[in-house]
Formats: C-alpha cells, structure tokens, sequence
C-alpha cells in the first residue's frame, strides 16, 4: 500500500508505503509533483538486509534532488515501508 498526499497550505509532499510479510521492491512515479520545480526529498527506507522478524531497525536515510516525470525505486523489506518528504528546493531559479 503506498500513498501521496500534499500538505495542507503548502508546497511539501509527503509519500508512505508498507508492506505484510512479502518483501517487494515499488516504482514511484512522480508525475504529480510541479512542472519546473526541484524537490528536495528526504527518503527514510528499508536497508537491503532489513526484516520484521530478526533485523526490524534495518533502515537508511536518504537526501536526493527530484522533479516532475522522475521514477524512484524502493525496496520495502519484509514486514517494512518507507516514508518521504519532498519540499521545493531552495536552488530553485539559481
């Protein structure tokens, strides 16, 4: 189940995915996001070695540049999900 919702009078998205006892890798389409615009996004996901029975806080934190048409790729461990915040970057227009 992976979810994306703006927050509320603002610019920044928010997007959060989980999974049950089936690892699974998801491709996020970021077609929704502004035309012209850098995001800055902050990812918190699964390491590759994660899992809900023997490795639970397997996790990395991630800091990338995004735009509008990007795809990303997240691994969700057994039992895991992600969590991502894009905001407008501060380069933007520099």
């Amino acid at each position: 189940y992976v979810v994306a919702r703006r927050a509320w009078k603002s610019d920044d998205w928010y997007i959060g995915g989980v999974t049950n006892e089936e690892g699974r890798n998801v491709e996020l389409y970021l077609d929704f996001l502004e035309d012209g615009v850098n995001y800055s996004a902050r990812i918190y996901r699964d390491s590759e070695d994660a899992h809900y029975r023997d490795h639970q806080l397997g996790y990395v934190i991630e800091t990338k540049i995004l735009r509008r048409g990007d795809k990303i790729n997240i691994y969700m461990a057994p039992g895991g999900g992600f969590a991502i915040r894009l905001s407008p970057s501060p380069t933007n227009g520099a």
